[in-house]
């Protein structure tokens, strides 16, 4: 083998591992992103499951039908908290409050924290309004269907169309959990699309 056929053979090489390794990166991206859009919703189908099947958590008073949720703050975008609603009158919204997390008398019954350096980038209604501040997902027995209530400028309100938690990769890759008022709970690729309150999105 001459210099220059060593030189060639090792280059073919080169290219093939920059290639392979890029898009090996781009796959490990995705499928990070993709692990916790599933996790989300499956804490969401947690909270939903929970309410359905009774299942009591101590702080519940006698003969009031469970109710469990997941609150997402999108200036907290590394985590997101699995609550019980036990205010009397409920009000359908995490109180706030996780310093005693699972105690009699507090909501806060988990936080999850994303390992990764995947985020919560934004928090939208099904007709395309964005930038809520935060959000509840709450479900009461026997009730498949969620009571959803955002904030925006302050102000809080039922999100009758349902949710949308836009998530996104450090590269810049997004996906997004949808939350539908029956009750149904899908991800899907990409970004949220802002409907300017014509479509559902």
């Amino acid at each position: 083998m001459t210099f220059i056929e060593l030189i060639v053979v090792l280059s073919i090489v080169s290219i093939i591992s920059a290639v392979t390794l890029f898009n090996f990166t781009d796959f490990s991206t995705k499928v990070s992103l993709q692990n916790l859009a599933q996790d989300i919703a499956l804490k969401i189908k947690q909270a939903q499951t929970n309410a359905i099947s009774g299942r009591l958590s101590e702080g519940f008073a006698t003969g009031t039908p469970p109710s469990y949720g997941i609150h997402f703050q999108k200036d907290i975008p590394s985590k997101f908290v699995y609550f019980r609603d036990i205010g009397s009158p409920r009000n359908f919204v995490f109180d706030g409050g996780c310093a005693t997390i699972g105690e009699p008398g507090s909501e806060c019954l988990a936080i999850t924290t994303i390992e990764t350096s995947d985020t919560i980038s934004d928090i939208c209604s099904n007709d395309g309004e964005c930038d809520y501040e935060d959000l509840s997902v709450t479900y009461v027995r026997p009730f498949p269907e969620p009571t959803i209530y955002g904030t925006k400028d302050g102000a809080t309100s039922a999100l009758i169309s349902g949710a949308q938690v836009e998530i996104v990769s450090a590269k810049g890759v997004y996906m997004h959990i949808v939350v539908w008022p029956t009750g149904q709970i899908s991800v899907k690729d990409g970004p949220v699309v802002e409907c300017d309150g014509v479509d559902v999105c």
